[in-house]
């Protein structure tokens, strides 16, 4: 506790204590000594990396969960160790693939609509260490989920980057199984259960989608406004007036009759 993070020093002796969680945001070093799973959650993008450089060894078979563009992957990459990076975006693939060459296998894969793929890469691979962020900003119902899906892994490592999870567990004053248990009843591992409401929210993920330019001018449509939240606000300097689906002014992509098609 006086640590500066929420760390849960969960006794392996308890038959009930499958893992211990911890929040992390750069105050002191992880402490996991691998011998039972450790759960860190972050909240920004600059701590995920430092956990990327810090925590995966030589000997690690890791799985990256949503690498965007690549820059905690090349982190990643940089221990020599199996690596193996997701996104849903063929942008995010194209792009992380073009930075990290052969030192990791990218592959474009829809960790909701395919979790069974990401299952079968972890048994051959017999992965022990998981990187996700499945867009930080994202609703943590959305992402528990996938959480509960690797779980069954039993990673020694997992860290997760999601800025409401974090917040939750930070406003916790001890997280320990009935906590996760508390906040992960009745959700289900993504599958064919999926909500219609979570594939939803998957569609709508911004980089899913191609950049795409006004017609007259060539500016950069902003895809987080049309398909959700845009956090720079006035500050973007990417189209807020045209729709990324059909390009015309009026509506958003998300309301677009066109995608909806």
């Amino acid at each position: 506790q006086g640590m500066g993070c929420c760390f849960a020093g969960l006794r392996r002796s308890s038959p009930r204590c499958a893992f211990s969680w911890q929040t992390w945001s750069g105050e002191q070093p992880v402490l996991s000594d691998r011998m039972s799973p450790s759960w860190v959650i972050v909240r920004s993008t600059k701590d995920m990396r430092a956990l990327a450089a810090s925590l995966p060894r030589s000997n690690d078979r890791i799985v990256e969960i949503g690498c965007s563009f690549g820059l905690c992957t090349e982190v990643l990459a940089s221990h020599n160790a199996l690596l193996f990076a997701f996104d849903v975006g063929n942008e995010c693939v194209e792009r992380t693939r073009k930075l990290v060459g052969l030192a990791a296998t990218v592959e474009r894969v829809d960790c909701i609509e395919s979790f069974e793929w990401i299952q079968a890469v972890v048994k051959r691979n017999s992965v022990n260490v998981f990187f996700v962020d499945l867009g930080g900003c994202r609703r943590s119902e959305d992402v528990l989920p996938v959480l509960v899906g690797l779980c069954s892994f039993h990673p020694c490592v997992c860290v997760v980057k999601n800025e409401e999870l974090f917040d939750q567990a930070k406003a916790t004053r001890r997280l320990n199984p009935q906590w996760w248990a508390g906040i992960t009843r009745g959700v289900v591992c993504p599958g064919r259960s999926t909500s219609r409401e979570m594939q939803k929210n998957y569609m709508n993920f911004a980089l899913r989608y191609p950049e795409r330019n006004v017609p007259q001018s060539g500016l950069k449509i902003c895809r987080f406004f049309n398909y959700g939240t845009c956090r720079k606000g006035g500050a973007c300097t990417f189209d807020h007036s045209h729709c990324h689906c059909c390009l015309q002014t009026g509506h958003l992509a998300v309301d677009c009759s066109l995608l909806a098609q």
